[in-house]
């Protein structure tokens, strides 16, 4: 059995490519050595071996082992450290095809940042990985994981979670209702990520703010954690 009980090729991790779509799950999208090219992190575009091995080592591959048969093997911990990300949990409870809630099928994940370069969601039913989103903004900096001196920092803050209930029953209509989840990075970074993750196995891209928006080019490090509420716009 490989250790963490997850074969690192088996592993659910994807990034966000535009011209993708804002899918995480579509084959484009998934965090592999075939959709990041050496450029994406930071490499020279011959150094095609650099970037997969890097690539491989992020999914939690032991790719820098000496005996070379190895290399395809997990890690002896595949994740990284959560310094100051403090897990959010949310709870499914959907309605069921005559509108009543489904309570024998919730289903509840965690969400948390780690010092890996993402942001995992875990299934808190047996404490398995369901996937993880490694925010693309931070491509460019995980060949420091590997490479530069020290503790790396990536997605450092604490997620939160805003549900939009329309009746406030506290069950989850999949045509009215929807569940985001918002974070940034903290040190890590200077972007905040929104994704909706109403069904949190298909989860999808919304938004994302950083300085490379001309509204946000001021932005500095994500380090505010989000709060949500209510803003009043349009005639009064």
């Amino acid at each position: 059995t490989e250790p963490n009980y997850m074969p690192n090729a088996d592993r659910n991790i994807y990034t966000y490519q535009e011209d993708v779509g804002t899918n995480l799950t579509w084959s484009g999208n998934a965090f592999t050595a075939t959709n990041i090219s050496p450029e994406d992190l930071g490499y020279l575009s011959s150094e095609t071996d650099k970037a997969s091995q890097l690539v491989n080592y992020i999914r939690g591959a032991d790719a820098y082992a000496d005996n070379l048969a190895d290399r395809l093997n997990n890690r002896s911990l595949i994740t990284g450290d959560a310094l100051h990300s403090e897990p959010a949990v949310f709870s499914y409870t959907y309605l069921d095809s005559g509108g009543n809630p489904d309570t024998e099928n919730t289903i509840s994940r965690v969400f948390y940042g780690a010092n890996d370069g993402m942001l995992h969601v875990v299934d808190d039913a047996d404490g398995t990985e369901a996937w993880a989103f490694v925010p693309p903004d931070l491509l460019g900096s995980l060949k420091w994981m590997v490479e530069g001196v020290g503790h790396q920092i990536y997605v450092d803050a604490s997620p939160k979670i805003y549900f939009y209930d329309v009746n406030n029953d506290g069950y989850i209509d999949r045509s009215t209702d929807q569940v985001i989840l918002v974070f940034g990075e903290r040190r890590g970074g200077t972007s905040y990520w929104a994704l909706d993750v109403t069904d949190p196995d298909y989860p999808t891209v919304l938004w994302t703010i950083n300085p490379g928006l001309a509204e946000f080019s001021e932005l500095g490090e994500s380090w505010s954690e989000p709060e949500f509420g209510k803003v009043k716009y349009g005639d009064p």
